[in-house]
């Protein structure tokens, strides 16, 4: 996937689905190494591929696939199908602001991989304090803030297993397992969420002022 074409640094490949998900390739992954290589697979017009299991299309015309010995290490929504454009765009946090942690957080503060894990595993389908371009989750005044929603249990069950808290008929989330989502990772998802609604009540309380 774009062989001979510099990505610049601070920059990610963006690729837009036509159900509305939108995954971000960190650099880092793109040119990894040789032991995993992105490829676009491409649909034959005379060769369709079989309906994807549950749905009437394939995952033509376009697939992201992952080749090489490390390819199983490829998380699941890296792995984007049914693409209508690909492209170059800036950091999703230099792009949308609004989605950066604070910067004066020490280096390893949570938040800060929880903000690189949310960008990985849930920007694909949601938006962030009117950041981002995907359409596939729920409506964006919902996702600003889902901790005035939620409990912290609450919002823990919901991102593990969607239907263990409310289901209905359109639910497309996913749930997620260990091996998708280990504890860890969701423990520094919520510390992210939770820093990004502490510092957007600091700003409110503070009028204009900015942090």
């Amino acid at each position: 996937m774009l062989e001979g074409f510099a990505i610049p640094p601070d920059a990610v490949v963006e690729a837009v689905a036509q159900d509305g998900c939108v995954t971000q390739f960190p650099r880092d992954l793109i040119y990894a190494n040789d032991c995993i290589v992105a490829y676009i697979a491409i649909e034959a017009a005379d060769r369709p591929w079989p309906p994807i299991l549950g749905k009437d299309k394939s995952a033509g015309a376009f697939y992201v696939v992952w080749l090489g010995d490390q390819a199983s290490s490829v998380p699941t929504m890296m792995w984007p199908y049914q693409i209508i454009t690909l492209s170059v765009q800036d950091a999703p946090a230099k792009r949308w602001p609004s989605l950066a942690v604070d910067p004066m957080l020490p280096a390893l503060h949570p938040a800060r991989d929880g903000q690189t894990l949310f960008v990985n595993k849930c920007f694909t389908c949601h938006t962030m304090n009117q950041a981002g371009s995907a359409s596939a989750g729920p409506r964006s005044e919902f996702a600003d803030d889902p901790t005035e929603y939620f409990t912290d249990a609450g919002l823990r069950a919901l991102i593990r297993d969607p239907r263990s808290v409310r289901v209905w008929p359109e639910q497309r989330m996913p749930s997620f397992a260990e091996e998708d989502l280990s504890e860890e990772e969701l423990d520094l998802i919520l510390a992210y969420l939770n820093h990004l609604a502490d510092r957007k009540s600091r700003a409110t309380e503070g009028g204009s002022s900015k942090r």
